[in-house]
């Protein structure tokens, strides 16, 4: 069993259905997930982005960006991070040059657990092993 944590990119790609193969990707993670084949994480700082992006790139309602929240809520057996150590993401932003929050992303996957994006900047960090959803399924199988 593996224990996997979803970016803000696989929830948007799955509740946006925006990309067909990709929500087709992520559905069967979060189907993996629902029957225990995997063990789902991910943090308020995703949900955070996850809200931003609904209501201010695709412009929904605040109600309907919060039901979205409360549907990634609802994934079964999900742990929620809630613990941010920001000097930390600062220092690796500040190295890196990538997104402050991807940073603060990425120090809050909990060691052996594998980051499920289609970001490829977390490819540069080296503290967390990032899979696409594809890649991902094919770990799996």
């Amino acid at each position: 069993m593996y224990s996997v944590f979803f970016d803000t990119n696989t929830f948007l790609r799955y509740y946006l259905r925006d990309n067909e193969q990709q929500y087709t990707e992520c559905q069967t993670l979060f189907t993996l997930s629902e029957q225990k084949y995997i063990i789902p994480h991910t943090s308020s700082a995703v949900c955070l982005e996850v809200y931003y992006v609904l209501t201010k790139t695709y412009r929904l309602k605040k109600d309907r960006a919060l039901l979205f929240l409360e549907n990634i809520f609802n994934l079964q057996h999900l742990t929620l991070i809630e613990k941010t150590n920001i000097t930390d993401a600062i220092k690796l932003h500040k190295k890196t040059k990538i997104k402050l929050a991807d940073c603060i992303i990425a120090l809050q996957v909990p060691k052996n657990c594998l980051l499920c994006t289609y970001g490829k900047d977390f490819q540069k960090i080296d503290t967390v092993t990032a899979h696409t959803p594809k890649e991902l399924l094919a770990l799996l199988s």
